[in-house]
């Protein structure tokens, strides 16, 4: 009865800076320290007598950071991130939903509504998070009840319905997310799962995207996707298709 919840998304603006050179950028702003963040941590660091809260998090395999600060800030915060530019000789560059979808999917991140479909109407379209490569951020001995908590631990002890993978296709054919996944069992064709994101990779010129596969079929040896009606084959592989040491590491280089 007490609980308020108010609007806030006018009241931030955001950038994030994400690459190998992201620390040396926020540390020539004036962070001191900001290379001890660890992944995940958010801090509070002035510039110019604005408060501009600066998170060791983003949405790619690599070092990053987003930071947030009120409109009042943006001034304050352009003319910092000119100078630091000047002052590492490393020019920032912007990036579209493209280059996101590439970065997100070399990492393993998932998108609800994107990789599950996020409404919960039909079971067969829903992932858990032990489904999703999410076990790790499920706590079940943390001593307080959850909603979901009990149908969590009866997969984890039972196994999950759905494995979720990485998959590469060595092939230009044109192939839409959400596309089926198929092997062979038999000599029929057999649907195994799907592959809800998918991206062509412009510097390793493949696909690569995530494939959402029925538990019994997360080792197939042969997959493959239809393009036109034709046969494409595909490779599953683990997930991230990329493990960089300095996004994790700490203090972070700069």
């Amino acid at each position: 009865s007490d609980l308020t919840i108010t609007e806030e998304s006018s009241s931030y603006l955001g950038l994030a800076l994400q690459g190998p050179k992201s620390c040396a950028i926020l540390s020539a702003f004036g962070f001191e320290d900001v290379s001890s963040l660890k992944p995940f941590d958010l801090r509070i660091f002035d510039l110019g007598g604005h408060e501009i809260i600066v998170g060791r998090v983003g949405f790619t395999g690599d070092l990053g950071y987003e930071i947030w600060f009120a409109p009042g800030a943006l001034s304050e915060v352009e003319h910092a991130l000119n100078a630091a530019e000047e002052a590492t000789g490393v020019k920032g560059i912007g990036y579209g939903l493209t280059a996101i979808q590439m970065g997100r999917i070399e990492a393993g991140m998932i998108v609800p509504g994107w990789d599950t479909a996020g409404t919960f109407d039909d079971s067969a379209d829903e992932r858990t998070p032990l489904e999703l490569t999410l076990g790790w951020n499920v706590k079940l001995d943390r001593g307080m009840d959850f909603v979901g908590e009990n149908a969590l631990r009866a997969q984890k002890a039972n196994g999950t319905r759905f494995k979720m993978r990485g998959i590469r296709i060595d092939h230009s054919a044109p192939i839409e997310e959400g596309t089926d996944l198929f092997t062979t069992v038999d000599g029929q064709r057999t649907t195994i799962g799907k592959v809800p994101s998918l991206i062509w990779h412009a510097v390793e010129e493949c696909w690569i995207g995530f494939a959402s596969l029925k538990a019994a079929y997360a080792k197939a040896e042969t997959v493959y996707v239809l393009s036109d009606d034709q046969a494409v084959d595909g490779e599953l592989c683990n997930l991230p298709f990329i493990q960089l040491d300095r996004r994790t590491q700490t203090p972070a280089p700069c």
